[in-house]
């Protein structure tokens, strides 16, 4: 089923949850990072209408999006910068395997491209250009670890 992004928190204290459109997540060595607090986005199944909310709870590690450190380099981007939700979304769907945890308590599952592509929609969203979001997307498609 394709998903697509319908928001993210614009407001603290949402839920319990963090409410910056960014998650709060520190650096623990140069290819980690904690999500320091629990953080969500809402998405949408195309075929139904579904709206649901992603739950990551803190404290998750994640890597940044799994793209290879050179390609950083080489767009420009870094992942405690702007790229920070897509990377900490696009990291527990993989971690997990597909599976969501929602604030609803249903389960959803993403396939690799799924993620991949809600990956993107959070970068553009966050204000990656076209351009960029498109390059990490097509490097994540094409070298990250497989499902």
């Amino acid at each position: 089923m394709p998903y697509k992004l319908v928001g993210w928190p614009e407001q603290s204290d949402v839920g319990g949850l963090s409410g910056l459109c960014q998650p709060d997540s520190r650096p623990l060595s140069r290819t980690k990072y904690v999500l320091v607090t629990s953080y969500w986005v809402r998405v949408r199944d195309v075929e139904t209408s579904y709206s649901f909310s992603i739950v990551i709870p803190a404290p998750f590690i994640y890597d940044g999006a799994s793209i290879p450190r050179l390609a950083w380099s080489l767009l420009g981007l870094r992942p405690d910068g702007l790229i920070r939700a897509a990377a900490v979304v696009h990291d527990v769907l993989y971690a997990q395997k597909g599976p969501a945890n929602t604030l609803e308590g249903t389960a959803h599952y993403f396939s690799r491209e799924e993620a991949d592509k809600l990956f993107l929609d959070l970068m553009l969203a966050a204000g990656v250009s076209k351009r960029r979001a498109t390059l990490a997307y097509r490097a994540v498609r094409w070298f990250g670890p497989r499902w």
